[in-house]
This record gives C-alpha cells, sequence and structure tokens, in this order.
C-alpha cells in the first residue's frame, strides 16, 4: 500500500526483452491531469490507457453514477486485470475495451472528455469524430521529437483549428503502440557507445560520420543568453525550427564529449546532412549570480555551420521567452501550412498538422 500511494512510477508490464509495455503513471502527473481535464458529474469520458484501471475508477469518481466512463487498452492482459479491479471495486459505470485506443470506441461517443495516458505521436480522427462539440482532451503529445502534456479544447470555427490548448508542459509517457504507435532509436555517436543521439525513427543520420567526428574536436560558440531556469521552458520549440531537433544522452561519466547542460546530456540538433550534430552547454557559475550563459558544441563537417544556427535560434528565444506564452492548435492535415512569420513552428503529422504560436 505504501509503494502504490508514493510518488513513483510502478512497472506493470514488460515485453520478453525486458521493454517496459506499461506502467502507471506517477500520482502527482495523474492529479495534474485530472484538474486539466475538469470532468464533471454525468460526463462521458474516453481513457486511452488502461493500465491497472485505477485512473479509470477516479475518472468514475468524478463522473459520478449519471456519468460513464470507456477506457481501452491494447494488451490483454492489462485490459483484463483492470476489468477484475474495477469490478472488484464496485466500479459499474466503467466499460473496459481490449482494442486500439487509435479506433476509439464509437458506441460510447460523443465523449465529453478524452484522456490519454500513453505518449502520442499524432491525434487520429477517431479522437475528433467521437468527441463532443465541446469536448476537452488532455493528452501527451509528441511534437518534434518531444513529449509535451497538452490540454486541447475542441474547436468550434469552421475551417479553423481541430483543437487549441490552453496548457502545456514537457513530460515523458511510455509511447501509445498498435496504429498509433511512431518510434524513436538511440544511435550511439562516440566509439564505445558513452553517448547516443535519440531520435525520430525516420530521421536520417550517418552514424559512422558521427562516430569519426566525435573524436576531433568541436565548434564552440556562446550566445549571451544567460538564464536561471535550466528546464529552458519552450527553447525546443525554437530549436525544431531548422528541423533535426533530437537529444543527447550521455550514459555515463567519461564520454568523451565536451559537456552538455545536464550531466546526462541535452537538447540536439541534427544537421540535415545527418554527419554532424550541435547541442547546448553552460558556461561557468560566478559567484552570487544564479544565471549560466548558453552555449552551443557542434561536432561534424558542417560544425561551424550548424553551431551559428543553432546559437542564433537560442538567441531569438532569449529576446521572446519571458514576455512570450505558447499555444498549440492542432489542424487537419490538409490545411494550409502557415509561415514562419505566422507561426513559430508546424509540424506535419499523419492525419493532423501541429502549429505551435507564441503570444506576448
Amino acid at each position: 500500500m505504501e509503494r502504490a500511494y508514493a510518488d513513483d512510477i510502478i512497472t506493470t508490464h514488460r515485453d520478453t526483452d525486458g521493454t517496459v509495455l506499461s506502467c502507471t503513471t506517477l500520482p502527482s502527473c495523474v492529479a495534474t491531469m485530472l484538474e486539466r481535464l475538469d470532468v464533471r458529474p454525468g460526463h462521458r469520458v474516453l481513457e486511452i490507457g488502461a493500465g491497472t484501471g485505477i485512473n479509470a475508477a477516479l475518472l468514475a469518481h468524478l463522473a459520478g453514477p449519471d456519468g460513464h466512463v470507456t477506457t481501452i487498452d491494447v494488451l490483454p492482459d492489462a485490459a483484463d486485470r483492470a476489468r477484475r479491479h474495477l469490478v472488484g471495486a464496485g466500479y459499474a459505470n466503467v466499460e473496459v475495451i481490449c482494442g486500439d485506443g487509435a479506433d476509439g470506441h464509437l458506441p460510447g461517443a460523443p465523449y465529453d472528455r478524452i484522456i490519454v495516458t500513453a505518449g502520442a505521436w499524432d491525434i487520429p480522427p477517431a479522437w475528433t469524430q467521437q468527441a463532443a462539440p465541446d469536448a476537452r482532451m488532455v493528452i501527451p503529445l509528441r511534437i518534434a521529437g518531444f513529449t509535451h502534456e497538452v490540454t486541447l479544447h475542441r474547436g468550434q470555427q469552421p475551417g479553423g483549428p481541430l483543437w487549441t490548448s490552453s496548457h502545456s508542459r514537457l513530460s515523458g509517457f511510455i509511447k501509445m503502440r498498435g496504429d498509433g504507435h511512431h518510434g524513436e532509436r538511440d544511435v550511439p555517436i562516440v566509439a564505445g557507445g558513452q553517448s547516443e543521439l535519440r531520435v525520430e525513427a525516420d530521421l536520417t543520420l550517418d552514424q559512422a560520420a558521427l562516430v569519426r567526428a566525435t573524436s576531433g574536436p568541436p565548434a564552440r560558440r556562446w550566445t549571451g543568453v544567460r538564464t536561471a531556469d535550466l528546464r529552458l521552458p519552450g527553447l525546443e520549440f525554437w530549436l525544431a525550427r531548422p528541423g533535426g531537433l533530437c537529444r543527447l544522452i550521455n550514459r555515463r561519466p567519461g564520454h568523451g564529449l565536451a559537456p552538455a547542460t545536464g550531466q546526462g546530456g541535452s537538447l540536439a540538433v541534427l544537421h540535415p546532412t545527418g554527419d554532424t550534430f550541435a547541442y547546448l552547454t553552460l558556461g561557468p557559475a560566478q559567484d552570487g549570480d544564479t544565471k549560466r550563459e548558453l552555449g552551443v558544441y557542434a561536432y561534424g563537417a558542417h560544425s561551424d555551420l550548424l553551431a551559428d544556427q543553432v546559437a542564433a535560434q537560442i538567441q531569438e528565444w532569449g529576446a521572446e521567452q519571458a514576455p512570450a506564452a505558447t499555444s498549440i492548435e492542432i489542424h487537419p492535415a490538409e490545411a494550409p501550412t502557415p509561415s514562419l512569420d505566422e507561426a513559430l513552428l508546424t509540424v506535419a503529422k499523419d492525419h493532423t498538422q501541429i502549429v505551435v504560436r507564441t503570444s506576448r
């Protein structure tokens, strides 16, 4: 019981090779997501990712006896266990479905609220089609390689966004399986494998060239941008603009690369040629000053060019970050693509187009 109520994650299902297939969501994250979802008595709720069933029980409690919860899990064992848990706990207003969450569940629609508890690369058409006109959705949505927990509101204007955000923050979730799955890969870039780039599965790179590049000295640029918040809120959107946003992961000390912003790595950018990458570093701490200067290291044939480009994006972010607010819009895939003057970032998906905007 102590472990179940601790603010920690518990792995519940693994593949035969040890890959984690399912785990509990961090309880503090559960609370935040439910608060953002704002389930009211009488609501019909769709949950993607049944897990242990506890989140469906919380949703059922919020929806009350006049509401109804449909929860879907692609893993038969997880769906069966969640069903048994919910029946045993006396929740009669929850239906557990074993199936692909990307399909939703049409018989239970329309849904006033939709909550997704697995990382989604796109928003499948079924979720929008099965949503009520004033629906709200809370979803961990992958945008340019990074997952953001986004609170979305159903769009109302013909020709306008399908969904518009009221809140977003960086987060981490196990990726959806089934039709909604879109993989990533960790590519070693240092001889011995101590450091890797985590990239989208369809991003092209030249691993041999990257390993050769890291054996030599990097290019370095200082940006003049100083910050005390090393979470660097929103910077990933700015670095994604030229394309190639990824993450540097340093598996252990002694990896041989110049220092990154964190001991375990940092935001990174891959050059379109796939043979050059850049990542963030920090200037030395100064007595009595909590702010650190952001810098850039780049390795590869185009290291000087990429270091300049990444430094320029950091400087633009630094000039905008204090007064700017970020919003996320989900448009149909066939909608006109806004220019970089109109939007900070546009990301094309299979079914939708994600538009990130900033406003003062």
